[in-house]
């Protein structure tokens, strides 16, 4: 401007004089000088705009003096009224140029600064699109604010959940702390009213204003402008400028700012979307890429291990770890740590104690700005100012605690919390697997533990060796320092066995009584495990030797068949060592020891068994073989040996269809085992001399009604059996002899009956009577022993003959009824349906029948009943006589068709007979 304003001067004084100059030359009448205004006024007006009105003024003087020169008056007389007429009109016009000029001017310069905002505003608009970072786009405001405002500092502040918090700053000491700064809005005057008003706020002087003081504001500001940063009809947040100089800024300035703000305001919405969307996609990623890390992983220490550095690097924490939770103990304990110092790992907190544990009890996430306002805050390391914890949930049940811990205040967010959320839901699947896994897996290490433990007890029966292994194995499934194992005797507990105490020779074979406050009798009588964690403080016993080392005690039953048999003791030196499932797993192991300890008993009985078995075998003089279910001999006495030449070399093991060469004992033991039932027989072997066995196989079952071995007895008969045959000779020789001058006793007997030789006396006949009827009765049991004979012999020759048994069994009963009603019995027959015509021997069959009724009258008492039934079954014909007689015991019921066997009962009640009858019948049918 001041080169243009000192160009045009000469130039337009130029131009004035050529004019003057040209009215002089050409002698132009004086009336035609005021002609020269003309170019003095323009000159003026040219002036005065670029010079302003001195220089105007500076030009009418002069224009004043030319002319009044010219015109010929003397100088007072011709310049004066000039002069003063000039200086009027000059004065006049310069005025009015000056002021239209100074217009012009302002109006020009609004213009400029108009263009110049227009631009700027262009610029920002341009500069703040040109990225969508939140950080840049922050800085890009205040640095474009301050081509358009001076300030000393600035700040932009957004409303989070109610609180103003600086997300970025200029021109403060230290921008760090600035940073951390954060507003509560209900308590923030100035900022209040900016958001209930939508509208800057200016501050001329901020020291004057206690709104200002009263928020805590630095003393250097003075002059202060809050700006309102407005999207979508709503006020996100706050644009601060602050300058050290009073009154400098203006409703002017605030338009200004305001138009950068809503600038801004639009590009922070648009950065926020846009980091919103961007965090959301890559926590969504980081999310299926932990996913995807958790998954494919069943180790818990893995998998905590990788959400806790996801979760510490996707938050930007500085402290990370993930604790699990454990309510039966009441503890968190840390699993995976990151920033934290080593000694944290395993470090178990009571749930009553830390952010931790709250979070654990509530099932709440905490989202802690300021940790120093936190009462149950436990530091972790130095410095941390914010909190986020958050709650691993299964099954609405808390199982462990996701936490994260910064240096900075305000640290975590509301997308941080919601991330870890998400994270922690991951989490709760992929634990829950993995503690599913590890469960499964410490089954079946358990289980193949217990299965070793069980192989290794059950390897051996015998008892020390039992013992020993039993604490051995135990240490496999749950470790201790000292154990011991105890048994019940009566009402005392032995120490049979122990392991890891200094002199073991003390402690064993010490016995104390179930009496008095102590935890053995506690379990032994409820047969419940008991855990002590820590045993000196429950039981006064601990704090003495030998047990005064002992912190930690589990005691276990040992059951067998549901009764109390011992007890096993487990101990540690470390209080709070076993727990829930560790009783579970001794307990499994202790019923496996009762087994083996009662195995190892009852083979000890079983053996003493066997010895006096043994000896009793081998001194007994017949032979005696056992026989396993598929017939493999289990034992085998020298007496068994010798009958059945079974040789010298080793019998058990061996089958007896193998080691006996004789094909009758062959087949019944063959019988015997098919059949699973008792066998007597007698078995000729051959050879000389012939040698007679009376053959016993009888099965042993066990309590479900299992066969678990035959035994067979095998008793040489020769001798008796040649007793027998000579007298079976003797018997049939005596009988033969008897019978010959028995038939003439009765002969003349009957004779003299007839009274043919002569008549007889009362006494005679009745002295003759008797002497037939013993006659009768000694014939007719020569001739059972005569059958006997026979059927020993197998002389019986039978004469068939097509008989009508309906009629045959009529006449027996009718010729028996006479003797029945005799002794006042009941006797009757009952023929069921037509009976079919059979060939049968008569005089045999009548045998049968008589034998039968005559046995069934003779022991049925007086007043009784005898029934016979005749029925057609199938291709048979059944004959049946029952009676009501004085019966047989069971015992003797096998015997009842032996030879000679008389009932007790009968022998008791002085009834006769032979004993033979029925053994005859028998052989007959």
């Amino acid at each position: 401007m001041q080169k243009q304003r000192r160009a045009s001067i000469p130039l337009i004084t130029a131009s004035f004089f050529l004019f003057l100059i040209l009215l002089l030359v050409t002698r132009a009448e004086p009336a035609c000088f005021p002609l020269a205004l003309i170019p003095i006024l323009l000159a003026a007006v040219l002036l005065g705009v670029q010079g302003g009105i001195a220089s105007s003024l500076v030009a009418m003087v002069l224009v004043s003096l030319v002319i009044t020169r010219e015109q010929g008056l003397p100088w007072p007389s011709r310049y004066i009224p000039h002069l003063i007429m000039g200086f009027l009109v000059y004065i006049s016009l310069g005025l009015f140029a000056g002021l239209w000029t100074t217009t012009e001017r302002r109006r020009a310069e609004a213009e400029r600064r108009r263009q110049e905002l227009a631009e700027t505003l262009g610029e920002v608009s341009a500069v703040l699109s040109s990225s969508l970072e939140l950080k840049e786009v922050l800085d890009l405001i205040l640095e474009q604010l301050g081509k358009v405002v001076d300030y000393d500092s600035a700040c932009i502040m957004l409303l989070f959940d109610g609180v103003l918090k600086v997300v970025a700053g200029r021109g403060f000491p230290d921008i760090e702390r600035t940073l951390q700064l954060s507003f509560p809005l209900e308590k923030d005057a100035l900022g209040r009213h900016i958001f209930e008003t939508k509208r800057p706020l200016i501050l001329p002087d901020a020291q004057k204003d206690e709104r200002y003081l009263g928020a805590g504001g630095t003393d250097y500001v003075r002059a202060w402008m809050g700006i309102p940063l407005i999207a979508k009809g709503e006020v996100i947040g706050l644009l601060t400028i602050d300058n050290k100089e009073p009154n400098v800024y203006s409703e002017q300035t605030a338009e200004m700012a305001q138009t950068i703000a809503n600038q801004a305001a639009i590009a922070i919405e648009n950065a926020r979307l846009y980091e919103d969307m961007r965090e959301r996609a890559e926590n969504l990623s980081a999310l299926y890429e932990i996913s995807k890390e958790i998954n494919t992983s069943l180790e818990l220490e893995r998998i905590l291990n990788v959400i806790c550095e996801e979760a510490k690097k996707a938050t930007g924490a500085i402290l990370a770890d993930v604790a699990l939770v454990d309510f039966e103990e009441w503890v968190w304990e840390m699993k995976a740590i990151r920033g934290y110092a080593e000694e944290w790992k395993g470090r178990k907190v009571s749930l009553d104690e830390g952010i931790h544990g709250r979070v654990a009890r509530t099932g709440e996430p905490a989202l802690i700005p300021d940790v120093s306002q936190a009462e149950d805050y436990i530091a972790g390391a130095s410095q941390v100012r914010s909190e986020l914890a958050v709650p691993i949930v299964q099954d609405d049940r808390v199982v462990g605690v996701i936490n994260l811990e910064h240096t900075k205040l305000n640290a975590f967010d509301e997308e941080d919390l919601r991330f870890v959320q998400a994270l922690a839901e991951q989490a709760a699947i992929a634990i829950g697997k993995a503690e599913l896994y590890q469960a499964e897996r410490k089954r079946r290490e358990m289980a193949e533990a217990l299965r070793e433990a069980t192989m290794a007890l059950s390897s051996t029966l015998d008892r020390n060796q039992i013992l020993g292994r039993i604490l051995e194995q135990l240490k496999k499934v749950v470790d201790y320092d000292s154990a011991s194992l105890q048994l019940l005797v009566g009402d005392r507990l032995v120490i049979i066995a122990g392991r890891g105490f200094p002199d073991i020779e003390k402690v064993k074979g010490l016995s104390f009584p179930l009496s008095g406050d102590n935890p053995n009798r506690h379990v032994i009588e409820t047969r419940q495990p008991l855990i002590l964690a820590d045993a000196p403080r429950a039981y006064s016993a601990f704090r003495e030797e030998p047990h005064a080392h002992i912190r930690s005690w589990l005691g276990v039953p040992l059951m067998f068949k549901d009764k109390v048999v011992g007890m096993i003791t487990l101990d540690k030196t470390i209080p709070g060592y076993y727990t829930e499932e560790d009783a579970r797993l001794v307990m499994a192991f202790a019923n496996q020891a009762a087994i083996a300890i009662e195995n190892a008993r009852l083979y000890e009985e079983v053996a003493g068994e066997k010895r006096k078995f043994e000896s009793a075998a081998l001194s007994m003089a017949e032979g005696l073989i056992i026989l396993d279910e598929r017939g493999n001999i289990v034992f085998a006495n020298p007496q068994a040996r010798t009958l059945l030449a079974l040789g010298e070399g080793r019998l058990e093991g061996r089958s007896f269809f193998e080691a006996c060469t004789h094909a009758d004992l062959i087949a019944l033991v063959g019988k015997a085992l098919t059949k699973g039932e008792s066998i007597q027989e007698e078995v000729t072997l051959p050879g000389r001399p012939l040698r007679d066995l009376s053959v016993g196989i009888t099965p042993v079952l066990d309590e479900g009604g299992a066969i678990l071995w035959y035994v067979a007895v095998f008793h040489d008969i020769t001798r008796l059996k040649e007793l027998d045959r000579m007298k079976s000779e003797f018997i049939s020789l005596v009988s033969h002899e008897l019978r010959t001058p028995l038939a003439s006793i009765m002969g003349y007997t009957e004779m003299l009956l007839t009274e043919e030789p002569g008549p007889l006396t009362p006494v005679q006949r009745e002295f003759l009577e008797i002497s037939y009827q013993s006659s009768e009765r000694l014939l007719h049991i020569v001739e059972e022993l005569l059958d006997v004979s026979r059927i020993e012999t197998g002389r019986i020759k039978l004469k068939l003959e097509r008989l009508r048994m309906e009629e045959l069994v009529a006449d027996i009963v009718e010729a028996m009824r006479p003797a029945a009603e005799s002794k006042g019995l009941s006797l009757s027959l009952e023929v069921r349906g037509p009976i079919p015509p059979l060939e049968g021997d008569k005089a045999r069959l009548e045998q049968v029948m008589n034998n039968l009724l005559s046995n069934a009258i003779k022991f049925t008492p007086e007043g009784g009943e005898v029934r016979v039934r005749l029925a057609s079954r199938d291709d048979h014909i059944e004959v049946a006589v029952a009676d009501t007689g004085i019966g047989i015991a069971p015992e003797e019921m096998p015997c009842l068709f032996g030879k000679f066997f008389r009932a007790t009962s009968a022998v008791e009640r002085k009834i006769g007979g032979t004993g033979l009858g029925l053994f005859i019948t028998k052989s007959i049918v």
